[in-house]
């Protein structure tokens, strides 16, 4: 099977647990994150791309083989981008600090895999000594030694390793009469009491945005580096996460009885092109994990998985409807499960939730009790596309009613 083009190279970078609500991109004021906006001014940004299992094995699986988290799991000789992408001829490496990825089953198919061990959490003294910044470096320098075609994927621990911020980069966000923000170096995981202390859960915010400060003056070397590489220059960029931190906006801290909510399913989604092609331009179709294998196929010109495992190029002018790309997301998580429409948000766990998007960005306002039609009409839209899923013929999903489109 041939490439469409024998030069060209991709670079995926994930970040895992980087939230929507702290990136300047997608709204964010409080903290500055001038890398990103760099990447989002020459990047297709997506802004509803949600996680359709915030579980990383899941999100693994999304990607590497255009499989919703609701289809069956892939026989052994079903579609692969990366047993595709090495048929082709294209050298395929993955870089890691994240061991649930490196010993991932789908992992063994790339060609080459750096791990790069963590080293004991400590708060470190300096950018350069972030556990971030030494992934960083590794990645500077194995970007020095490909040429293409290449698909390089990068996967950080990020938010879910130690936060080892600086301390400044945390005490910069704080004014002189708010609490010193705390020194710890483990992510919290813990439910928040109904009547807690509010200064507790600034701290926590403050260190969360100290990682994101390192993150982004990392990712700000790491563009640096891509731009001057051989396959840099004409390779599609692309930056996800598996999911966001919650970070008390319904009581849960990291992974303490994670829900289905927007602080974990909203993820980052940008795709630079080179060129500048599609630069600063904003798609509000939805997009889900599924659909970076897609993409990935169509980009490398390697056939791409089954229309009804749920993946979508995300290739695709976007000017046309958005129809052409979904018009509902869904994620499952330990029995609950949601759906997303670009109008409205249904939630089932112990009852039916519905909110209005997007409006309601964090879910605070629950209306299921006024909007029975609505409710039942996304419960239904729900049911169906499960059961498709575990055909997979989601291709063969009947459009939405418009009561939900509107």
């Amino acid at each position: 099977m041939s490439v469409m083009d024998p030069q060209r190279s991709a670079i995926v970078m994930v970040f895992d647990r980087l939230g929507t609500g702290y990136l300047g991109p997608y709204g964010g004021t409080w903290v500055e994150t001038p890398a990103l906006n760099r990447l989002a001014a020459s990047s297709l940004l997506f802004e509803w791309a949600i996680s359709d299992s915030p579980r990383l094995e899941a999100a693994c699986r999304a990607w590497w083989t255009g499989r919703h988290a609701l289809c069956p799991d892939p026989l052994a000789d079903d579609w692969s981008l990366l047993a595709m992408a090495r048929e082709s001829g294209i050298h395929t490496v993955l870089l890691t600090d994240e061991s649930a990825v490196s010993e991932h089953p789908l992992a063994s198919l790339f060609e080459d895999c750096h791990f790069l061990r963590p080293a004991p959490a400590s708060m470190a003294g300096s950018l350069e000594e972030t556990h971030l910044a030494r992934l960083t470096a590794e990645a500077v320098d194995l970007l020095e030694t490909l040429s293409s075609p290449t698909l390089l994927w990068i996967h950080a621990r990020a938010m879910q390793g130690p936060w080892d911020a600086p301390l400044d980069y945390r005490e910069r966000l704080r004014d002189d009469d708010d609490p010193v923000a705390p020194d710890r170096v483990d992510p919290p995981c813990y439910i928040l009491a109904e009547d807690h202390d509010p200064d507790e859960r600034f701290g926590i915010t403050c260190a969360y945005a100290g990682q994101v400060g390192v993150l982004d003056a990392c990712l700000d070397v790491l563009l640096d580096a891509i731009d001057s590489s051989d396959i840099g220059r004409d390779a599609l960029l692309l930056l996800t996460s598996p999911r966001g931190y919650p970070l008390g906006e319904h009581l849960r801290l990291g992974e303490a009885d994670p829900q289905l909510h927007e602080e974990l399913i909203h993820l980052p989604l940008l795709l630079r092109m080179p060129h500048g092609d599609r630069a600063a331009q904003r798609c509000t179709a939805l997009g889900q994990p599924p659909d970076i294998g897609a993409t990935l196929a169509e980009w490398f010109g390697v056939v791409g998985p089954a229309t009804g495992l749920g993946g979508i190029s995300l290739l695709r002018p976007i000017g046309e409807p958005s129809a052409n790309l979904h018009d509902r997301a869904a994620s499952v998580l330990d029995g609950q499960q949601t759906l997303r429409t670009s109008t409205w948000f249904w939630r089932q766990a112990a009852t039916d939730g519905l909110y209005v998007k997007p409006d309601d960005r964090w879910e605070v306002n629950e209306i299921s009790n006024r909007c029975e039609e609505i409710t039942q009409a996304m419960g239904e839209a729900a049911r169906q596309f499960q059961q498709l899923a575990a055909l997979g013929q989601l291709d063969r999903l009947a459009p939405l009613d418009q009561i939900l489109r509107f």
